[in-house]
């Protein structure tokens, strides 16, 4: 059987406010301890060969270090997405030599677009395009086996705004590109776009690269994910429905109930 990756959003908490984001919980966490016992649930239960830790912003999460450290002990693939804000030269020596990918969420090259989608800090700080340059030069050299990928959320303040030559530049080195048209969910309607919008911004920036890129209009069916109350959850009707707890709940039968569509599943990650 095709083993499966788990998108592990262990916390809401996050240092920006970007005026998308889907990840409103409304719950509690785990404690450092149930998180591990999730992990370990995980790695057990024969389905998965990967977890990808999400957020909010994962490294605000005290337990992160440990967690990425821990799921690599239990074999798994272990990546990480960020804002990348946080990305110090330590926090990147902390946690990159463990992860065989980093995702860095960049929606924008104009700092102005940026505070507009609220891709900073409450001081408007953010994660600028030299910085970016050294965090990929930073992680190429200290573990060039770990992949960089940039997820985009494409949204209304950004669909027009071509970032494909910065993007797919040598600077980068990257080795996946996503776009991701906003998912509407309570709260951030204004947010989002027809597919129209969306497909004029994959036009702008789907010139020819070695850099792989995915396209995704719709998580629906593709993506599992697990709250930071280690609850398995599936997005339905601009909200998430609760499946079950992986700690106390059958895994396997959790996962029945997303209703998987294979086929979109393998395009978002193959």
């Amino acid at each position: 059987m095709q083993k499966l990756k788990l998108n592990y959003h262990i916390t809401e908490a996050c240092n920006y406010h970007c005026r998308f984001c889907f990840a409103k919980y409304k719950n509690k966490k785990l404690c450092s301890a149930q998180q591990l016992q999730a992990v370990s649930k995980i790695a057990e239960c024969g389905l998965f060969d990967s977890i990808n830790f999400a957020g909010g912003e994962p490294l605000l999460d005290s337990n992160i270090c440990e967690l990425i450290e821990y799921a690599k002990s239990k074999k798994l693939s272990v990546s990480l997405i960020t804002n990348g804000f946080l990305l110090s030269d330590k926090m990147i020596e902390s946690i990159v030599p463990n992860l065989d990918m980093i995702g860095i969420s960049v929606h924008s090259l104009n700092d102005k677009i940026k505070i507009k989608i609220g891709s900073c800090t409450n001081k408007q700080k953010v994660l600028t395009n030299e910085r970016l340059i050294q965090i990929c030069k930073k992680i190429h050299e200290l573990n060039p086996i770990c992949k960089i990928k940039l997820n985009t959320v494409v949204c209304l303040e950004n669909f027009n705004e071509k970032l494909s030559e910065f993007f797919l530049s040598e600077e980068l080195s990257l080795n996946k590109w996503k776009f991701l048209k906003c998912q509407c969910f309570e709260g951030n309607e204004r947010m989002c776009i027809t597919e129209a919008q969306f497909k004029n911004f994959i036009s702008i920036n789907n010139q020819k690269s070695s850099v792989k890129k995915v396209f995704e209009s719709n998580m629906k069916q593709s993506y599992i994910m697990m709250n930071p109350n280690g609850e398995i959850i599936k997005p339905e009707n601009n909200s998430y429905k609760v499946l079950g707890s992986v700690l106390m709940d059958d895994i396997q039968s959790m996962i029945k109930g997303l209703d998987l569509d294979i086929t979109e599943y393998n395009r978002r990650y193959l």
